[in-house]
């Protein structure tokens, strides 16, 4: 008998970061949307509810705006559902019912919430309403519920512990768990039969909530990309990824620079992303920094992009400005890069601010001192070698000689001493 030896030949497929944020606002709502949750798309605009004061408000999803806003679920809205007419929104371990409300706010229906206490989101698939059990901690946590009595057609598991948001693409139920029992952050694409995983992607950034599908787009509510507030993702979950920006450094000096000359820095803009990443325009202040480049700029993903910061000081002394860059990046603010710079002279340039100095009344035989500054606006060092009076009125105690560095100053007491009344006048020679 031979014996037969077969290869298997095993090929494992590691996905990508497909995701792109579309465009992102801040939420609706008290603490800059810090409490907003619920969301739902009713084939125009958004509705979001919020879980501090129970508002739900309808948004034009153009510039975030609310359009109207009326009372939902005393102090949850966890779940926001739309079911072509109505609005479906779920209230907290104080109310353990679901709400069905008209588009003006009056409350139509209410059955009981078979999630309990704790839904997490809520979403309409035609026919039946799939709400999201975030606690207790059991599977399955995803109910298929008959909204003209309340009861629960089905249930399947979802990947984690405590889902949040829920959505209906029209074939498949999409989810997202935040990471509070240990579930990762992520979104997740459900097959409704069964629960098993189709597709996922991470969270933009933390605490996932709402979920809602407007035919092309999933959009989420989850925390903004910087500070205590809450945000509105528009996301295309077959996309290509995000442009993400960063810089060589965030501060640069150019030291002492000659008053005349012009200095330069390069500064390196690298697209750490996955879809192009476009500097939209950038912008400083002060007429000495500038930059010579035209707008946009467009980097690939994986690419650097030198950026030429020019320095050419029109006086002397010290030069700050900000340099702000504008980018498509989603999840990041505009970038700042701090800039300085000094403006001298060839040699060492000697400078007195006050070019006279009156010491007003003072009594006879007393002394009052006045402390001279003297900048040095070259750049090599300057030496005070003699401070020379024409009267016996005034006097130094200073030491000589004096040094004062590049772009720095030293103050020197000059005192007045008047032995008889009258008005004394005298001439400082440095």
């Amino acid at each position: 008998m031979k014996a037969l030896k077969y290869a298997l030949v095993l090929i494992v497929v590691t996905g990508i970061r497909a995701e792109s944020i579309v465009k992102s606002f801040q939420a609706p709502g008290p603490n800059n949307g810090y409490y907003a949750y619920g969301l739902a798309w009713d084939g125009e605009h958004l509705w979001v509810g919020e879980d501090l004061n129970g508002t739900i408000y309808e948004i034009d999803t153009s510039d975030g705006s609310v359009i109207t806003s009326f009372p939902g679920a005393p102090q949850s809205n966890h779940g926001l559902a739309f079911d072509g007419s109505y609005l479906w929104a779920s209230s907290d371990y104080h109310s353990d019912y679901i709400f069905k409300f008209d588009l003006s706010g009056n409350k139509i229906d209410s059955i009981l919430n078979p999630a309990g206490d704790y839904s997490g989101g809520m979403t309409f698939d035609g026919q039946y309403l799939w709400v999201s059990m975030y606690y207790p901690n059991t599977q399955p946590n995803l109910l298929k519920v008959d909204t003209a009595n309340g009861t629960v057609v089905t249930s399947i598991p979802s990947p984690g512990l405590q889902p949040q948001g829920l959505a209906w693409d029209g074939a498949y139920l999409w989810v997202s768990m935040d990471d509070n029992d240990g579930d990762p952050e992520r979104v997740w694409k459900l097959d409704p039969a069964n629960g098993d995983t189709l597709l996922s992607f991470p969270v933009p950034t933390t605490r996932p909530r709402g979920l809602a599908w407007d035919g092309q787009y999933l959009w989420l509510v989850a925390r903004g990309p910087s500070g205590v507030s809450g945000y509105i993702y528009k996301i295309d979950p077959y996309a290509t990824g995000n442009p993400e920006i960063s810089l060589s450094t965030t501060f640069h000096s150019f030291g002492n620079v000659l008053v005349g000359d012009t200095a330069y820095f390069d500064l390196q803009i690298t697209n750490t992303g996955g879809a192009a990443l476009s500097i939209d325009s950038c912008t400083l202040s002060e007429e000495v920094f500038f930059l010579t480049e035209s707008f946009p700029i467009s980097i690939d993903p994986g690419s650097t992009y030198s950026m030429t910061v020019y320095f050419a000081p029109d006086g002397p002394g010290n030069f700050t400005d900000t340099l702000t860059i504008y980018h498509n990046a989603p999840l990041q603010d505009p970038q700042i890069v701090a800039l300085s710079g000094v403006g001298v002279y060839s040699g060492p340039v000697i400078h007195i601010p006050e070019s006279s100095h009156d010491y007003g009344t003072v009594r006879v035989g007393a002394q009052k001192r006045w402390f001279m500054e003297v900048e040095n606006q070259g750049n090599s060092e300057l030496i005070i070698d003699q401070l020379t009076f024409s009267t016996g009125f005034f006097f130094t105690a200073s030491s000589l000689p004096i040094s004062v560095q590049p772009n720095q100053s030293v103050q020197v007491d000059i005192w007045f001493y008047p032995q008889h009344s009258g008005s004394h006048i005298d001439t400082l020679l440095v």
